[in-house]
């Protein structure tokens, strides 16, 4: 019989979600997002997914394993965080611009919400 150790972590850097990465080894981990509280009301829930998924197939995110109703399992993709010095590479320009567009899409969600 094979044995094996998972090990959990609780992220708590951010602000509305509860984040869990549980992990059998470094290069497999699986990250639990619980959604806050209210938070469907700032942030289109579906439309996250759709964009994700979409990221997903472009090679610039982690897939998405399952739904839950108050949440989510994705993978987890190891990074460096981008910065200006980062983003005027050639290499890197692909992927931050379809980042970038898929954030302005959520912001604009956000703002057509307010009005």
């Amino acid at each position: 019989m094979t044995s094996f150790v998972c090990c959990v972590q609780t992220f708590t850097d951010g602000y509305t979600n509860k984040l869990i990465g549980c992990s059998v080894n470094p290069d497999d981990v699986v990250l639990v997002r619980i959604y806050g509280n209210k938070t469907e009301l700032l942030i289109d829930r579906e439309q996250e997914i759709k964009s994700t998924v979409i990221l997903h197939s472009n090679g610039c995110a982690a897939p998405i394993f399952c739904r839950f109703e108050n949440g989510l399992a994705y993978g987890f993709v190891s990074g460096t965080m981008v910065n200006l010095d980062l983003a005027q590479k050639p290499a890197i320009q692909r992927y931050f611009f379809v980042v970038v567009l898929f954030l302005l899409q959520f912001s604009l969600v956000f703002v057509l919400w307010l009005f």
